[in-house]
């Protein structure tokens, strides 16, 4: 045992997943119900230093995670269909084990519905009974991700980039920012 540290700071719920850091072997993130942590292990001090994600306004009951090669981004499915992308803000010398600044959610991503202007208060379309897992594959096949559902659908999506008018008065969760290459 290297200390006895709590998941969660009795104001979040527990942590239900873990995944580790592809570059840096002593670093993981825990995430649950309102859940997500970003862990460093010191073994000399035989310790764990923490670090909360800022995640703002937004509530989600993370059911898996993954992060990318670099290091750079974690994407969490949650239990309401759509993918939370967090930048985890480490440095880029991979000797350097704590992020540099907090980590910070970027949005949370549904289906792009093919919709060439978005509708003020338009919902993204989510994954049906949540994301129950992802995968990221390499870099060299244009950033692709492998999503489960609950329902049991797998589909390929790639992240998209969605230009919204200036003053856009779109405030929802939920971004439409993932569009489906493949569904099986």
């Amino acid at each position: 045992m290297i200390c006895g540290n709590l998941s969660n700071t009795g104001t979040s719920g527990d942590a239900a997943v873990l995944c580790t850091t592809n570059q840096r072997g002593l670093c993981f993130v825990s995430g649950g119900i309102n859940n997500l942590r970003v862990w460093t292990i010191n073994p000399k001090l035989r310790n764990l230093q923490v670090v909360e994600v800022a995640l703002g306004m937004i509530r989600r009951n993370i059911r898996c995670m993954v992060i990318d090669e670099r290091d750079d981004f974690l994407f969490c499915g949650s239990t309401t269909g759509d993918i939370m992308k967090v930048k985890l803000n480490y440095s880029h010398d991979v000797r350097s084990r704590e992020p540099v600044k907090k980590p910070v959610l970027l949005g949370c991503y549904g289906k792009y519905g093919g919709k060439k202007k978005l509708l003020s208060g338009e919902p993204s379309e989510r994954f049906r009974n949540g994301v129950t897992a992802l995968l990221l594959l390499p870099k060299d096949l244009e950033d692709r991700m492998v999503v489960g559902a609950g329902d049991g659908t797998v589909e390929m999506v790639r992240e998209k980039e969605v230009c919204l008018p200036k003053g856009s008065p779109i405030r929802i969760p939920s971004l439409p920012q993932l569009r489906v290459v493949s569904t099986k």
